[in-house]
């Protein structure tokens, strides 16, 4: 017979992992001359940009476009997830409890 599931985990940020943003805001700053931020940094109409991202309205990629201002944004996008990959700390008491 199969293994049982126990639990079914919802993470919508912050659950599993946490994001330490600071420095990811910092690395993008240095690099590309624009913030991650999108609730402090920018007008209104960036700051509603991270729930449309969240609820599939508009792709990450769009809106890097639109923040950057460049059209070519891949080396950006990559250079964005190796840094939020960086800054994620596992939250290991969560994982010892699904294990």
């Amino acid at each position: 017979m199969g293994k049982e599931i126990k639990a079914i985990v919802f993470d919508i940020g912050g659950v599993l992992c946490k994001t330490d943003w600071n420095p990811i805001k910092k690395e993008m700053m240095k690099k590309y001359n624009f913030s991650i931020f999108l609730y402090s940094d920018y007008p209104k109409k960036f700051q509603n940009r991270f729930r449309d991202i969240n609820i599939g309205r508009i792709s990450f990629k769009k809106v890097i476009k639109e923040l950057s201002g460049f059209e070519e944004i891949d080396e950006i996008v990559n250079d964005y997830k190796k840094s939020f990959i960086k800054h994620q700390k596992i939250n290991r008491e969560l994982f010892s409890l699904i294990k």
